[in-house]
């Protein structure tokens, strides 16, 4: 990719930005004045650590991309299009598609520590809800593009 198909996705980027922020509550920092490039030059800047592309299920963290597994992905979607909902470890080896059983009883726990581990900041985007499972709750940090312009 060259530099200038990074910038002519900027303003894109921003767009969805500015989109993604909308949705959050009244508590999160606004940086919509921040300049925002996944793809490339000029970096992720101020607080925005992470952008999670929910279409293509792609997750870029410090202006890196970082590879998830499908799992992985499909966790993260499910629980991102769920924000603030508590959702259940059953609910979440549904959403896997664990047709064939081929899951243990514990593997949405080992998926969302790999996801965790990949989301290295404070406060965590993904919260244990003890008893339930687990949520997902928006930061100023980690910022979710659901609709590309």
């Amino acid at each position: 990719m060259t530099s200038d198909d990074a910038r002519s996705s900027t303003p894109r980027i921003e767009e969805a930005v500015d989109t993604a922020l909308s949705t959050l509550p009244d508590t999160v920092p606004d940086i919509r004045g921040t300049t925002v490039s996944v793809l490339g030059p000029p970096h992720i800047t101020s607080s925005v650590r992470g952008v999670f592309d929910l279409n293509s299920r792609e997750l870029v963290v410090d202006g890196a991309a970082a590879r998830l597994t499908p799992r992985e992905a499909a966790v993260l979607a499910y629980l991102v299009q769920r924000r603030d909902d508590a959702v259940s470890r059953e609910e979440l080896r549904d959403a896997l598609d664990d047709a064939d059983g081929s899951l243990g009883p514990r593997a949405v726990d080992v998926i969302l520590s790999r996801l965790r581990a990949k989301l290295p900041w404070l406060p965590a985007p993904l919260v244990t809800v003890r008893g339930v499972g687990y949520r997902y709750e928006p930061s100023a940090q980690f910022v979710v593009i659901d609709v590309w312009p």
